[in-house]
């Protein structure tokens, strides 16, 4: 079986677990954040820790991978590579630390399924990006590049401010749930997720 091979069963193994999760998040409700009472899930660790564990491959997986590409010098790929992994160094060891969710935990098995599908989500881009994928350096003028350098920027920043909006409902002092106000809340319940 060829390398390509394996990462398009890789793909396809992804899209099946989105249809899979999709329908049982229908049904149950993720135990994690303020939907987690602390029982009926298993053991349970730090939350902060649960999360740098369930984001490692994204940044360490990812890095190792695309190191190991045989495109991963070209300017292409380096450039994906930069945004791939202010992405999720940020989400990996910025984000967790910056909560103020003292003693708050979560479940292993969420942290490991989390963990599972970071494994396969670095695989399957790092893999792309510095050895299946072709790019020559026209590509970085490309319109379709630079419309999804432009999502992505936009996505990062409403990301980042979503969360800010959220951090400081706990400044207050307020230790329960809030309803946040401002920014991309005024629009939809969730942007940082968007």
């Amino acid at each position: 079986m060829t390398e390509a091979q394996i990462h398009g069963i890789a793909v396809w193994l992804v899209i099946a677990l989105a249809v899979v999760t999709f329908l049982c998040l229908l049904r149950f409700t993720a135990p994690f954040g303020r939907h987690y009472a602390g029982a009926g899930w298993g053991p349970h660790i730090s939350n902060r820790i649960g999360w740098v564990v369930m984001e490692l491959p994204a940044t360490a997986l990812f890095a190792l991978i695309y190191f190991n590409g045989e495109t991963s010098r070209q300017w292409v790929p380096l450039v994906f590579l930069a945004m791939w992994q202010a992405h999720y160094l940020h989400r990996t060891f910025v984000f967790p630390f910056r909560t103020r969710t003292s003693g708050k935990r979560i479940p292993i098995a969420v942290v490991a399924s989390g963990f599972l599908f970071n494994l396969i989500n670095a695989y399957i881009n790092a893999r792309f990006v510095s050895s299946i994928g072709e790019y020559s350096t026209e590509w970085l003028s490309d319109p379709r590049y630079l419309a999804g350098l432009a999502i992505f920027v936009a996505g990062m920043t409403l990301n980042i401010r979503s969360d800010n909006v959220l951090l400081k409902l706990r400044t207050s002092g307020n230790p329960g749930y809030a309803i946040p106000r401002g920014g991309a809340y005024r629009y939809v319940a969730g942007p940082n997720y968007l």
